[in-house]
């Protein structure tokens, strides 16, 4: 299925460390290796509707890359996309050193302002005035800068407004004076709290655990924004299996509600229109998939499955996903249809180092997708009509 471990991904070590993370890893290798049959007894959460494979495109088509940054030993861990601006977050060079905040001008792709943020940045989140970084735990390391805080600067002066004690957050959704961070509880629970004017205040507590899939650099993936409306998948590992639960997070409360379960999942990265979630991994038979979820009702579809998606993105009218094919030990971006799950009629090759799985973050843009791409080193902007 092509789970190729992080070289040199310190994020990876960090999710290592969190409580009962290295239990949903370890199962989730497991899950991945042995891929399970979705169970035949009658369940009361939905189980995915299976549909033919759509086989991968065989035709290749140059990569559209319209603007590109060279962020060089640079590892971006996460990334946000605004009006006008692209945000990156970068490790520390080593351990112990500060990480990178940097603004990026969405037009052109390059590198306007950046400033020093915690060691081990996970998720960005802009909205307003305001960017929001979150800090992971140190890995071992107590010298870690900022280790669990949230950062909130100025957009456009980079003053560092506030710094939240936040214990391992992994998610941020933001408004535009507050933001709302997803952290990790103990025993396999996530708390969502709200962020506003230096103060911390917890709004919920849900079962599972914001998880950092194995195809990506970050937790944020498991974090969608549709229309003003906030999605999450959490994991929940059980004693032979795992399942994935989103929920519908309202930015301005933090008030949710349960979209759907889904059984025998192991992923939780996920884009998002307005109708629908697009997630990886949720295929009925255990196989690699991307599976559609119906936001008002939760009825579960197997749009595609085929070699091993890494990211996926909801932008003009497609659903775009990054898939490793370890036969051909290439990365392929292609999209497909939201409805049907048919494969565009071609595929572009994505930038990565040989031999090597390339895990990488998508983003929809208001011009087309925002890649970062080659192990967090390179951003790329690709335009998509």
């Amino acid at each position: 299925m092509g789970l190729w471990p992080r070289l040199n991904s310190r994020s990876r070590a960090v999710a290592l460390l969190a409580t009962g993370v290295s239990a949903i890893v370890v199962i989730g290798l497991i899950l991945a290796i042995a891929r399970p049959k979705a169970p035949t007894a009658p369940v009361a959460s939905p189980t995915p509707v299976n549909e033919v494979p759509t086989p991968p495109p065989l035709s290749t088509v140059p990569l559209d890359v319209t603007a590109h940054l060279d962020l060089g030993p640079r590892e971006a861990t996460a990334m946000s996309v605004s009006p006008g601006f692209v945000w990156l977050a970068t490790q520390g060079a080593t351990s112990g050193a500060a990480g990178t905040l940097i603004r990026v001008d969405a037009t052109t792709a390059r590198d306007t302002a950046s400033w020093a943020v915690g060691g081990d940045p996970l998720a960005v989140a802009a909205a307003g005035n305001f960017v929001w970084v979150a800090n992971a735990p140190a890995e071992g390391a107590s010298d870690t800068p900022r280790q669990n805080t949230v950062e909130q600067f100025s957009q456009t002066t980079g003053a560092l407004v506030d710094v939240y004690q936040v214990g391992d957050p992994r998610g941020l959704v933001a408004n535009p004076t507050s933001a709302l961070v997803i952290s990790s509880n103990a025993g396999q629970h996530t708390a969502i709290s709200l962020l506003a004017s230096g103060h911390v205040k917890l709004v919920t507590t849900l079962p599972g655990t914001l998880n950092v899939p194995l195809s990506s650099l970050s937790p944020e993936v498991a974090v969608a924004m549709c229309s003003g409306q906030a999605y999450l998948a959490l994991t929940n590992v059980l004693t032979a299996s795992s399942n994935v639960t989103i929920y519908a997070l309202q930015p301005s409360d933090g008030s949710v509600r349960e979209v759907v379960t889904i059984l025998n999942d192991y992923e939780a990265s996920m884009a998002c229109n307005t109708t629908s979630l697009f997630l990886i991994g949720a295929a009925g038979d255990g196989d690699v998939s991307v599976a559609r979820v119906t936001i008002a009702d939760g009825g579960v579809t197997n749009l595609w499955e085929g070699p091993y998606p890494v990211s996926v993105a909801s932008l003009t009218g497609r659903v775009w996903i990054a898939y490793s094919d370890e036969l051909l030990n290439q990365t392929f971006l292609t999209s497909l249809d939201p409805v049907t799950g048919l494969a565009a009629a071609a595929r572009s090759v994505l930038p990565a180092p040989p031999s090597n799985g390339d895990p990488n973050i998508l983003v929809p843009g208001d011009t087309g997708l925002w890649l970062v791409a080659s192990l967090g080193n390179q951003l790329l902007h690709i335009a998509t009509s």
